[in-house]
């Protein structure tokens, strides 16, 4: 097989890996570039970030669903990480959260950014279970949750937006 050819797949794999690897990162730049204009519902949305990340944590300990066991390291600093639980996925509770959150605030789910992250977060589910971290059941999990997060929070921010952000 072509040296070059094999190079250029091995370097495609690894960009892949990277944006799967550094989703929540990735996606929360975007959805926050997107959503700054939107002062109330930026501020909301960080602010519910914050939540979700707490309440990923929360909900790994109460259900000590264990990860995979022969997980594959893409960075050496992943080795001074103690191993949480796996359910739900961080990655993907948190790229789900901020791609419904996005989606329900603006309904532009032709933004080429929104599709774009859309993607991202395929790529995330993709890399969390080649590299062992999670399996696919824990990657739909936090999906899921972030999907509903998402739609919560947006729904409570109608609720609770001051009438004077209405006028505009």
């Amino acid at each position: 097989m072509n040296k070059e050819l094999v190079s250029s797949f091995n370097n495609h794999v690894a960009f892949f890996n990277a944006v799967g690897f550094f989703s929540e990162i990735v996606i929360f730049i975007i959805v926050a570039c997107l959503l700054f204009s939107q002062t109330y519902f930026f501020v909301v949305y960080l602010i519910a970030l914050v939540i979700n990340i707490v309440l990923n944590k929360w909900l790994k300990n109460v259900l000590k669903d264990p990860r995979p066991s022969d997980s594959i390291k893409f960075l050496a600093s992943e080795h001074f990480f103690k191993r949480a639980y796996g359910m739900p996925s961080g990655h993907t509770q948190n790229v789900f959260y901020s791609l419904a959150y996005y989606f329900f605030v603006t309904h532009d789910w032709r933004n080429p950014w929104y599709l774009a992250g859309l993607v991202t977060g395929v790529v995330a589910i993709w890399q969390r279970v080649v590299y062992h971290n999670h399996t696919l059941l824990q990657c739909y999990g936090g999906v899921a949750l972030g999907i509903l997060m998402g739609f919560s929070v947006y729904h409570v921010a109608l609720l609770l937006e001051p009438s004077f952000m209405r006028l505009g």
